[in-house]
């Protein structure tokens, strides 16, 4: 009977015991879901911070975007460059580039120096199209900012992204109000303006014909409004090249020889609308 009474009280103990470990295992787990919940908030507060903290109006001092692309080509292999994000990080002007895998890597924009090691444990599925490879663009992120301030006066510049929009490579200058305005990296033009609360604007339609002046490319006379009516303009699309000379009919940085989608319509072949010389 004694014997019985102690294989009770040792059984009891281990039950405690089980319950208080069980206890601690909850506890703990609880606090790494409160502490990862509180570092992701701070990462986020972080990024919105430096979203909002606008990029100063001088940026000649900055390293030119291409030569930071060539930077990023001696390490990224075969991983190709979907986006170019020239942003603030922890009080630092940065470009951030963006590979098709997930994978970022971050540049001081003054100097060229490696700022951060990237990890690519668990890469994140990337929709962003590839930006064409070798693609230098013919317009500098001063002037692209300067052009797009055109559209939005008196608004703070928060982040500039170089990013393939509708087959064509723009700098999308974001401003402080969440809206932006997307140039073209080759020609300067603006393509489109977005503003929060308002319908799109785009000054192309969808075959890329340029209408700034809102008038359907079917109809308008001078597609480029430069004062020439299209059968008389040697430059139908202002880009400052000869229509015969001109190998890149849309501006999307790859020759019409290679492009299977030269009008940029999306469909593989030419449309018969002005683009086609």
């Amino acid at each position: 009977m004694k014997h019985t009474k102690l294989n009770q009280s040792g059984f009891s103990h281990l039950i405690v015991a089980a319950i208080l470990l069980l206890v601690g295992v909850i506890g703990f787990s609880a606090w790494r879901v409160v502490n990862k919940k509180q570092a992701n908030n701070e990462a986020s507060s972080s990024i919105s911070s430096a979203q909002q903290t606008p990029l100063p109006d001088d940026l000649s001092a900055l390293k030119p975007i291409d030569e930071v692309i060539g930077l990023a080509a001696q390490e990224i292999g075969t991983r190709l460059i979907a986006v170019v994000e020239l942003e603030h990080e922890n009080g630092v002007l940065v470009y951030s580039i963006k590979l098709n895998d997930g994978t970022v890597l971050i540049f001081n924009a003054q100097t060229g120096a490696r700022l951060q090691l990237s990890s690519a444990d668990s890469p994140e599925t990337d929709k962003d199209k590839p930006l064409p490879a070798n693609f230098k663009p013919a317009v500098t992120i001063q002037a692209a900012v300067q052009t797009a301030k055109e559209k939005r006066p008196n608004q703070a510049v928060s982040k500039v992204e170089l990013e393939l929009e509708d087959g064509i490579v723009v700098f999308s200058v974001r401003f402080a109000d969440k809206s932006k305005v997307d140039v073209d990296a080759l020609t300067g033009a603006v393509l489109r303006v977005r503003e929060l609360g308002k319908p799109e604007v785009k000054l192309r339609d969808n075959d890329n014909d340029i209408d700034e002046d809102k008038v359907p490319n079917g109809v308008d006379k001078d597609d480029d409004n430069d004062g020439i009516d299209n059968d008389k303009d040697d430059d139908k699309e202002n880009d400052g090249l000869m229509n015969k000379e001109d190998n890149d009919d849309d501006n999307d940085g790859i020759n019409d020889v290679e492009d299977k989608d030269s009008d940029n319509s999306g469909s593989g072949s030419s449309n018969s609308g002005s683009n086609r010389r």
